[in-house]
């Protein structure tokens, strides 16, 4: 994949979200794995940095926050039906107004049916669990 460097991030550094498969271990050597499988899910997202995510448990639904420089936000995509294909209709759920110190990351995750969002904030100065729904 053109951009891709040997640590397997694009310059300047991004956190991407990479599929892979199973492969025999030959050490710490990355995307230089020999039989290794990268499939960059986010590449044609314009800033991918990533941080936590969670799916429902079809595993066809993707929730995860996103921080860059002093912008953050929530986004939720669909997993694609082709093996090699990006992550589908990614949707901006909300800016959580987090602190993002240790103690309060967002951390998002779903519900089963991957009806509910779930995320932590402590934008009110105490850290609480917040729910969002409808989209």
């Amino acid at each position: 994949m053109p951009g891709i460097t040997s640590t397997g991030t694009r310059q300047p550094q991004e956190q991407q979200i990479i599929a892979g498969k199973a492969a025999p271990y030959a050490g710490h050597v990355g995307s230089a794995t020999p039989g290794g499988w990268r499939n960059d899910m986010t590449r044609f997202f314009a800033s991918p940095h990533f941080f936590h995510f969670a799916t429902d448990i079809a595993g066809r639904t993707f929730i995860s926050d996103w921080r860059w420089q002093n912008r953050q936000a929530i986004y939720l995509a669909r997993f694609p039906e082709e093996e090699d294909a990006p992550l589908e209709a990614f949707a901006y759920l909300c800016d959580p107004g987090s602190t993002w110190r240790k103690e309060s990351h967002v951390h998002p995750f779903l519900s089963p049916d991957g009806r509910m969002g779930f995320f932590n904030s402590d934008e009110s100065g105490t850290l609480q669990a917040y729910m969002m729904r409808g989209w």
